[in-house]
Order: structure tokens, then sequence, then C-alpha cells
């Protein structure tokens, strides 16, 4: 394994092995955000501290005090790769890779006080063992219930996740919750939050493992595989259009604009990509599959853009904005 590994090619490099890479956080740029997250639960005077090490995701590995960072953010490189193969890097930069640590933090100290089996705790949140999946539930945008730390509504997902949103929003030095959420439903929670944790503060807690799941160095499969897998995950349910629905969208008569379809949703498909991204929490790749089969689609049937395109692209959207919603609420676009 070459030590200036980082130098090659983009094509090079992903056909190593994840293991090979000789990752590890000692000298990433996660490690400040690590300092920071010390800093907050100590003004907060909580004496447990997550551990962390690199593996394939974002997660708390269940009983432990450990959290999984994706090992993408140990190098620059690897980030940027990650951005070309998923359009996103979830944590690439300083304050939303804070909002993952203080999220999973939460994870961690549910785990380690066994918080979950407080009767109060579950009259507020809900009872853990409920099933659920993570990439698909039905958010209530503008629901006061629940805080708002990351994206997508994530704290509406599961009780665990309610859990773990409002403690990042308690523990955020930024957050300002006692103005910010005093008239939401969710106060109730922040408030119960602050005199939970004063109250478990100097407690040891029950459980301390520091098992890892999938660390870093066993992770034998090879980059291009992990992001063949990936991909598949967040694009495999794109769906056979309709040609009845472009056929409303767009046109077949060649002379209706100089503009085709299909270069109409090139040009337009990043932004729609993002801005559809922002408001439902669906993964950017998973839109980007969505638009280019709608793409590939339009230059079948050889459609072109109407003459009106402000009104096109504002039906366009809410014609892509309609499917992934039902594709977030049900796992399948309708």
């Amino acid at each position: 394994m070459p030590k200036n590994w980082a130098d090659l090619p983009d094509e090079k490099i992903i056909e190593m092995r994840i293991c090979d890479l000789d990752l590890s956080l000692e000298g990433s740029a996660v490690q400040s955000a690590i300092a920071q997250l010390y800093k907050e639960l100590n003004v907060k005077g909580l004496s447990l501290k997550p551990l962390f090490y690199l593996s394939d995701e974002w997660f708390s590995p269940e009983d432990t005090i450990m959290i999984s960072i994706p090992f993408y953010l140990a190098h620059q490189k690897l980030r940027d790769i990650e951005k070309k193969m998923m359009l996103e890097v979830e944590g690439g930069d300083f304050e939303e890779c804070l909002k993952f640590l203080r999220h999973e933090t939460g994870h961690v100290i549910a785990h380690a006080y066994q918080l979950h089996r407080k009767r109060k705790w579950q009259n507020l949140f809900g009872l853990s063992s409920q099933e659920y999946d993570p990439e698909n539930y039905d958010p209530k945008p503008y629901s006061k219930n629940f805080v708002r730390n990351l994206t997508n509504f994530y704290a509406q997902s599961h009780p665990d996740e309610d859990f773990a949103e409002t403690f990042a929003v308690w523990l955020s030095p930024k957050s300002d919750w006692k103005n910010q959420y005093a008239k939401w439903k969710a106060y109730e929670k922040l408030l119960y939050m602050d005199k939970l944790m004063k109250e478990i503060a100097t407690q040891k807690p029950v459980l301390i493992s520091k098992a890892k799941l999938r660390p870093v160095h066993q992770i034998k499969a090879r980059l291009i595989n992990y992001y063949k897998k990936k991909q598949y995950y967040f694009g495999s349910y794109i769906p056979s259009f309709y040609d009845k629905d472009l056929l409303q969208l767009f046109s077949l008569d060649s002379k209706a604009s100089t503009m085709t379809a299909g270069k109409f949703l090139d040009y337009h498909g990043k932004e729609l990509r993002n801005r559809i991204a922002q408001w439902t929490g669906v993964k950017k790749y998973t839109i980007g599959e969505l638009i280019k089969s709608l793409t590939k689609r339009c230059e079948d049937l050889h459609l072109m853009c109407k003459s009106n395109s402000e009104k096109t692209k504002f039906e366009l959207s809410s014609y892509l904005t309609t499917l992934v919603t039902n594709y977030k609420h049900t796992g399948t676009f309708k």
C-alpha cells in the first residue's frame, strides 16, 4: 500500500480496500469537532465521555459508549470521492459534524444509563422497542412536538432518535432552546432533558462497553464495491415513469421550444435536487438518480420543453417533490 495513495487518481484509489488506507481520527478534521464536543459536555457537567472510532457510517453500537464515524471524514481525498459518488458528505463541515456528534452522544448517554427504561422517558418520547426504518417514515414538517437538529425532521423517525435529537439541541451552546422552543410541545422534553442530565451528571453508568462494530481496519471491501452497494441502496427504488406525466410536463411538438426536455432537466437538475433534498430529507443521490431516469425517458420520447419555462420548472418541482415525498413515507415512488 503506497503511503502517498492520496496522490493517485480517483480511479486507482477506489480499487483499494478500505482497511488498507491506514486511516486514523488523529490529525483529521474531525478531531477538532470531538474536542469541541468534550468541552460542551464538560460545561454541562457530564462526566461520561463517548469514545470514537472509524467505520462505514454514523452510528452508536447498541449498549456501548462508542460512536462510529464514517471513514471518509478522516481524509480530504476521501471526502472528495464521497461527494463525487454520493453528491453529499454527511458531517462534511465542522458545524454539521458537531450536530452528528451531539446526536450520537445522545444515544451513548441513553445506552449507558438505560434511560429508555424510565417511565417519564417513555411517556415523553415513546417506547424504545418500536420498530422503524430510518430512511422511510412519515414526518410532519410543521410539527412542534419535536426539536430540529439534523435535517429531514429526524426526531420524528423513532423515540430513540427523538431523544438523541433533543439531547443534541439541549447540548448545543448555540441553540438557545429556552427561547427558541418556549412555545413548542418539544419544550417539555427539553425541560425533562435538563433535569435528567443534572440527575445523572455524576452517576456511574450502567453500561460502559467499548465494543466496536465494523471498525475500519476490518472492512475489507474495496471502495468501488462500497459505493456500488451504497448507490444501489439509495437508488434501487427508482421506478419506470408514467409517460402520461411527462407528456403533461413537456411536449411532443418539436416546434414548441428550442430546448429539449432532457436539456431542460440537465440545466435545472442540480438546483431541483438540492432544494428537494433540503426540504424532504431524502438523499441527494436518490433524487439525482430519479432526475437521471426522467431525463433518459424524456430523451427516449423526444420531448421538448414548453414555451413557458418558468411554469414548467414550477410544475416539474412539484411533480418531483410529490414523488420524493411518497418515497419518504412508503419506501417506493408512486
